[in-house]
């Protein structure tokens, strides 16, 4: 009997009291699940703003990548624009040639004129 009454008393010291578990775990829960509540909200909160960043990333992206493009059209026309210009310098230079070759043509011509006419005042 002294064994059965050392498991008894043994048992009846280790457990709480019907009352004291009662009020304890309403304690123990309630403080569980309000942690449980703030990593949640945490981690609601962290999400949002992640969210958000991220949200913000892709617009900085997208004003990049248009920007690029813009700057790869630009590229584009600059170098057209470029290539006329060139064409027309190279245009430019050969009718300045050509204008030059005529004008010494011209001069030359015109020089022998005037002598033919000096000559022909002088003999006549």
């Amino acid at each position: 009997m002294s064994v059965y009454w050392l498991v008894i008393s043994q048992t009846t010291t280790m457990m709480p009291a019907v009352g004291q578990q009662e009020q304890s775990s309403p304690d123990l829960s309630t403080a569980s699940s309000s942690k449980e509540d703030e990593m949640n909200n945490k981690h609601v909160l962290r999400q949002a703003q992640l969210a958000r960043e991220l949200q913000q990333l892709n617009e900085m992206l997208a004003n990049k990548q248009q920007l690029a493009g813009q700057m790869m059209r630009s590229d584009e026309q600059l170098a057209s624009v470029k290539l006329q210009y060139e064409v027309g310098t190279t245009c430019l230079h050969h009718l300045s040639l050509k204008t030059r070759k005529c004008l010494r043509i011209i001069e030359g011509l015109y020089s022998d004129l005037w002598m033919r006419a000096v000559e022909a005042y002088c003999i006549g």
